[in-house]
C-alpha cells in the first residue's frame, strides 16, 4: 500500500466569501504523479502561494509529512517540498553546479564548499537525468526548459518528496515537453511525488497516475489514469456544456500581402520563401518551438536578419522596431503580454480604445467621444460588460474580459499584418474561444494572420495554412486547410 504524504481537508483559503479555495481537498502518496486541471482563475496557483508561505489557511486542515497546520498560519516551507512556478528561484549569474550545490539547503549549514567537489557531483546528477546541461555554464545561457530542468535538480538534492510544478509546460516546444515527460518518470522511479498544476490535460495525461478537476476553488471530480474522460472533464472545466465546433469560412483573398524572399535570420531560420495573403491566417510550426518564432519576429525588428528581402504590399520593407511596425500599420501580440497590457488605473473604454483614439481625433489632438462613445456602446455587450461598469478601471474585471479588451483593440486597430506569438500558451478552453474569435475577426476585415505555436493542435482550429520547419530552419511543408 502506498505511503500517503499531503493530505487537504476542507480547505479554504482567502479574507473572506467568495473562497479563492473552496472546500479543497486533495491527497497525495508517495511516488505519485498527480495532474490538477483547471482554467484561468480556478485556484491552481494559490496552492503554489499557499505551500510558499505566501498566503494563510483560513480553514481546513492541511497535513504534510505527518505534520498538521491549522487554519490562521502560513504554510513553513520545507526542503522536502519545492515548488517551482514562472518566477525563477535560479541566480541567472552563477553557474549551474553552484544553483544546484552552493545554493542547496543542505550547504547552507555549511561554511566549507569545495568548488572541486561541487563540479563533481553536478556532473554525476546531470549525468542521469540531463547530460545535455553541463556544470559550468551560467543559468541566463539556458533556455528556460533547461532552467527548470536544473530547478528541479536542485530540489532533488535537497532530498525533496514533493514537487509542486505550476504550468510550466507552456513554455515548450513538443521535443523538451517530451524531455520533461521522461525526466518526471525518473523522479517518481526514485519514489518523489509530483503535482502538475495545468490548464491542459494533454501535457502530462498519460504519464499521471491521478487527474483533478478544479472549478472554482473545489475539486469537482477526481479521475484515475485509466478511467479518465476528456469530453466529461472538459464539461466539468467548464461547468456547462462543451461548445460545438464550427468550421470556419476563410477570409484569405488573392492579393499578396506579405512575400518573404530568401530569408536568413536568427540563429536558425535558412533561405525560407513565403507569400501570405490578404486575410490569410498562417500558422508557424516547430518542432523546437524556435525557427517559427524567429521569422514572425523578424517581421518586429525583434530578430535580426542577416539577409533576404521582405515586400509588404509590393513594397521593400525593411523592419526597424515594434514601433516602426505598428506605425506601418502592422500589429503585434508578443507571448508575455505585460508590456502591452491594460493599464490597470485607467477605465474599460480608454483601454479599449487608447491604441486607436489618433484614427478618431480631430487634429490629431482633439478627442472625437461621440465616436468613442458610440464604439463603446458597440463593444460593451460583446465583451460582457454593464453600463454600469464602463467606467471601471480594468483591474476589476477578470483575466477573460481583460484579454478580449486586449484583442478588441487591436481589432479596433485594423491592422493590415497582425504578428500574434503564441497567443494560446496559457490559455484554457474559454480563452482559447476569445482568442481564435478575435483571429477570425481580424481575418475577416482583411488582415493577414501569423501565429506562432509549439502545439499544431493549437493552430489547426483557426489557420489556412500550417507551415512547418524542420530542425536545420527550412521549411519543409505547407498544411493547406479545406474551409468553405
Amino acid at each position: 500500500m502506498k505511503k500517503e504524504i499531503l493530505r487537504m481537508e476542507n480547505v479554504y483559503v482567502g479574507s473572506f466569501p467568495p473562497f479563492l479555495l473552496n472546500n479543497f481537498h486533495l491527497t497525495i502518496n508517495e511516488g505519485e504523479i498527480v495532474n490538477l486541471i483547471g482554467l484561468s482563475g480556478a485556484g491552481k496557483s494559490l496552492l503554489l502561494d499557499y505551500f510558499n508561505g505566501g498566503v494563510v489557511l483560513h480553514s481546513g486542515r492541511v497535513i504534510w509529512d505527518k505534520k498538521i497546520f491549522e487554519p490562521g498560519r502560513t504554510f513553513i516551507p520545507d526542503q522536502k517540498l519545492n515548488c517551482i512556478g514562472h518566477n525563477s528561484t535560479l541566480v541567472e549569474k552563477m553557474t549551474v553546479a553552484e544553483n544546484i550545490f552552493v545554493l542547496s539547503r543542505k550547504q547552507k549549514r555549511s561554511f566549507i564548499i569545495k568548488r572541486r567537489n561541487i563540479v563533481y557531483r553536478t556532473k554525476l546528477l546531470l549525468g542521469k537525468y540531463a547530460p545535455d546541461i553541463k556544470p559550468n555554464m551560467l543559468v541566463e545561457q539556458l533556455t528556460q526548459f533547461q532552467q527548470h530542468v536544473v530547478a528541479l535538480l536542485r530540489a532533488v538534492e535537497n532530498e525533496a518528496r514533493l514537487i509542486i510544478i505550476d504550468d510550466i509546460f507552456q513554455f515548450y516546444g513538443q521535443n523538451e515537453i517530451m524531455k520533461m515527460r521522461k525526466l518526471l518518470l525518473k523522479l517518481k522511479n526514485n519514489n518523489i511525488s509530483i503535482l502538475c498544476e495545468s490548464h491542459n490535460e494533454n501535457f502530462n495525461l498519460n504519464i499521471s497516475d491521478k487527474i483533478v478537476i478544479i472549478r472554482r476553488g473545489m475539486n469537482v471530480r477526481t479521475f484515475y489514469n485509466e478511467d479518465y474522460n476528456t469530453q466529461l472533464a472538459t464539461q466539468l472545466l467548464l461547468g456547462n456544456e462543451i461548445p460545438k465546433v464550427v468550421q470556419r469560412p476563410s477570409h484569405k483573398k488573392e492579393k499578396c500581402r506579405l512575400e518573404i524572399i530568401h530569408l536568413h535570420c536568427g540563429e536558425k531560420v535558412k533561405n525560407v520563401n513565403l507569400k501570405i495573403h490578404q486575410g490569410e491566417v498562417i500558422g508557424l510550426y516547430d518542432l523546437d518551438n524556435k525557427g517559427n518564432k524567429e521569422i514572425a519576429l523578424s517581421l518586429v525588428g525583434e530578430c535580426k536578419i542577416q539577409s533576404g528581402q521582405l515586400y509588404y504590399n509590393g513594397k521593400l520593407y525593411i523592419p526597424r522596431d515594434i514601433d516602426y511596425a505598428v506605425s506601418n500599420n502592422i500589429g503585434y501580440l508578443p507571448r508575455s503580454v505585460s508590456h502591452v497590457d491594460l493599464v490597470d488605473s485607467m477605465s474599460f473604454m480608454d483601454n479599449l480604445f487608447l491604441p486607436v483614439m489618433k484614427k478618431t481625433s480631430k487634429f490629431k489632438f482633439l478627442n472625437d467621444y461621440s465616436v468613442l462613445n458610440f464604439l463603446c456602446k458597440e463593444y460593451m455587450e460583446e465583451l460582457g460588460i454593464t453600463e454600469n461598469y464602463k467606467e471601471e478601471k480594468v483591474k476589476t474585471f477578470d483575466a477573460y474580459i481583460r484579454k478580449s479588451i486586449l484583442l478588441t483593440r487591436w481589432v479596433l486597430f485594423q491592422p493590415q499584418i497582425m504578428v500574434c506569438i503564441e497567443p494560446c500558451s496559457n490559455a484554457d478552453i474559454q480563452m482559447q474561444k476569445i482568442i481564435y474569435e478575435a483571429i477570425e475577426n481580424l481575418a475577416e476585415q482583411g488582415c493577414s494572420v501569423i501565429i506562432t505555436s509549439p502545439y499544431i493542435m493549437d493552430l489547426k482550429p483557426i489557420c489556412d495554412r500550417i507551415v512547418i520547419l524542420n530542425e536545420e530552419g527550412y521549411v519543409v511543408t505547407a498544411l493547406e486547410k479545406q474551409l468553405k
